[in-house]
């Protein structure tokens, strides 16, 4: 992995995590087509599954807590408009819904941060989801500080 830059670890990482987020979704939500409150109550174990899977392949891949860092402002950025009020900025700037920039960016918010859609279904079963704007980047910021001690625990070992 010497060879192996830092933006391909972290984009590797994060599509392994990806998948492990998807094999315990599947796992863990036994109905499919029925979303009740108690079924989307255990979303927020894929998200658990992978945060602890990323945080992992972040102590294996021994990736700096900068790149970790940028990733989860990456991450952050990409959510917003998963959060918005999109009327009132579709009213703001004199455009309907259908606009194609609203559209992508709608569709690369969703497909990129699939593996924190696990947080939002939870919130939805426990009826807390205005919430969200609170609890996400509460959820980055214990993340970037899980990165910075594993960060800190690998460069302790490495020096003994």
């Amino acid at each position: 992995m010497k060879n192996f830059n830092e933006v391909g670890k972290i984009t590797l990482a994060y599509f392994i995590s990806t998948i492990v987020y998807m094999i315990v979704l599947n796992l863990v939500v036994k109905d499919e087509l029925i979303t009740t409150r108690e079924s989307l109550r255990v979303e927020w174990v894929g998200t658990l599954a992978f945060s602890l899977v990323l945080l992992l392949l972040v102590w294996i891949f021994k990736m700096k807590f900068k790149t970790f860092l940028i990733f989860l402002g990456i991450i952050f950025l990409l959510f917003i408009p998963l959060t918005i009020n999109r009327e009132s900025i579709w009213n703001s700037l004199w455009s309907t819904p259908d606009t194609p920039v609203f559209i992508y960016l709608t569709s690369l918010s969703l497909v990129t941060t699939l593996p924190f859609h696990g947080l939002i279904w939870s919130l939805t079963g426990y009826r807390c989801l205005d919430l969200l704007n609170i609890i996400f980047p509460s959820y980055l910021i214990i993340m970037g500080i899980l990165g910075y001690i594993i960060t800190k625990i690998r460069g302790l070992i490495k020096k003994e």
